[in-house]
């Protein structure tokens, strides 16, 4: 197999199963392709069978130019496979889908016309499964195109053809694992540890929680402080990083299955060398980040942890990082939140950044690990004052065509974030929003930027859930 590539393929932001994207094949794609852990232990068939939430669901392209809904990460996954089966030799339009989610109604209609086909029930079971028993209800089943048509009649001929020899040569790397009986159905449930994942633990495995220091119960909500500790804040600094994450879980919280959080990591304070989230959470431009995601009725966690005196993020930012942090806030959240007792992974991902927070941001989302196609959108304020963020950054959404990035800067002379974020807007790509600012009228500084758009960027994120 050609295992040369690195680009990673971003499963795309639907809502309400109503937009569609296209694929072309890019024999790079799966190079590097890290599939995220569903469920535990996984690594065979899927067993945990409701369907999908409606923002988890998007469309791929189908055979005969149908589009196929799938789960956004079973989608992820099954890019890479076909960019990777194409670069093997396996033409188009062999290992495209026929079929992929079916609600419980669509499912019981075609259990209706199986019973009517077989005669008998046990027979029936064999080829479909009866409403609530399908794979095919958590939108991670495909059923693939192998070169011939799929029918009970023809299986010994498809497990000759060249499409099925390649899946069970290949298709473990991508997560999917087959149905025995059925040559062309395969499932997305990828195990939760696994040696492409050797970097990092699970988003699924259990992890010792990190110590509680305290909680606050104002503003209205919950917020957790936790001790993780990132390391040292640089090569040639002793001085730690101050051990501490706050995680604020809002009013009227409803635990679901899968928690969506936004990561927010802030800038520096040279001035203020002893600075906490804590204390953060209580600057005057900042105090009012965990009221807005209050008002804003989304059921979203709000997680920062505290960063060195120049956003030094520690081993957040190393290989493997990523993961090992969201593990420890998962432990916090069924230790001491609202989720005791119980086993969920995380879901949607939103990154944010004020100011140098900026460059741990821009790390997280270019990595490679089992949590980043997770990151549904990235915002940042006034952050882009590195060499190269602007086309960096361009490049992300450029791979991942259906994630968002937000950068709103500040447009004066003096700005150290102007030249990078007119970069970034000249590449002219539709899922980037870039906001020169003062708007017209509007008087802001830099401190002030993230709270002026902090509301509407969590209302606008159609994927989260009301509280």
């Amino acid at each position: 197999m050609n295992r040369s590539g690195s680009a990673l393929f971003e499963a795309p932001l639907v809502h309400e199963l109503v937009q569609h994207f296209e694929w072309e094949a890019d024999a790079n794609a799966a190079g590097t392709f890290i599939p995220v852990a569903v469920e535990r232990p996984g690594g065979g068939r899927i067993r945990d069978k409701r369907p999908p939430r409606p923002s988890d669901i998007v469309y791929v392209p189908g055979v005969g130019g149908r589009k196929i809904p799938l789960h956004r990460l079973a989608a992820a996954a099954w890019r890479a496979l076909v960019d990777e089966a194409r670069a093997d030799g396996i033409a188009a339009p062999l290992l495209l889908p026929v079929s992929g989610f079916r609600s419980p109604q669509h499912q019981a209609e075609l259990w209706r016309q199986a019973l009517l086909r077989y005669g008998s029930p046990a027979i029936a079971r064999r080829y479909v499964a009866p409403p609530g028993g399908s794979a095919h209800q958590s939108g991670r089943a495909i059923d693939f195109y192998l070169g011939g048509r799929n029918d009970s009649r023809n299986i010994p001929h498809l497990r000759t053809l060249p499409a099925y020899q390649w899946l069970v040569d290949y298709a473990a790397d991508f997560g999917f694992y087959p149905y025995s009986v059925e040559p062309w159905h395969w499932e997305y449930n990828p195990p939760a540890s696994s040696p492409e994942m050797e970097t990092s633990q699970p988003l699924t495995q259990p992890v010792s929680s990190p110590s509680l220091i305290k909680v606050e119960d104002q503003p209205i909500g919950s917020t957790l402080y936790v001790n993780i500790d990132l390391g040292p804040e640089g090569p040639t600094s002793d001085k730690p990083i101050r051990p501490m994450t706050g995680i604020f879980i809002p009013q009227n919280y409803r635990p679901q299955p899968q928690i969506d959080l936004i990561l927010y990591l802030h800038g520096f304070h040279l001035d203020r060398p002893n600075l906490t989230i804590e204390t953060y959470w209580r600057l005057p431009f900042f105090r009012d980040l965990r009221e807005r995601v209050n008002s804003s009725q989304k059921n979203v966690i709000l997680v920062s942890p505290t960063l060195g005196l120049r956003s030094q993020a520690g081993w957040l930012t190393s290989p493997g990082g990523f993961d090992r942090y969201l593990d420890l806030v998962l432990a916090a959240l069924t230790t001491y939140g609202p989720y005791k007792g119980q086993s969920p992974t995380i879901g949607n991902n939103i990154l944010a950044c004020h100011s140098g927070g900026g460059k741990a941001m821009k790390v997280l989302a270019l990595s490679n690990q089992r949590s980043t196609p997770l990151i549904r959108e990235c915002w940042g304020f006034d952050c882009m004052y590195n060499c190269g963020d602007g086309l960096a950054w361009a490049g992300w959404v450029n791979s991942n065509p259906n994630v968002k990035l937000y950068n709103y800067y500040l447009n004066t002379p003096k700005s150290g974030t102007r030249v990078e974020s007119k970069v970034l807007q000249s590449q002219n790509q539709p899922n980037v929003t870039v906001v020169a600012l003062p708007l017209p009228g509007q008087s802001i500084s830099h401190d002030q930027v993230p709270i002026t758009f902090w509301l509407p960027r969590i209302q606008g994120a159609s994927f989260l859930l009301a509280r």
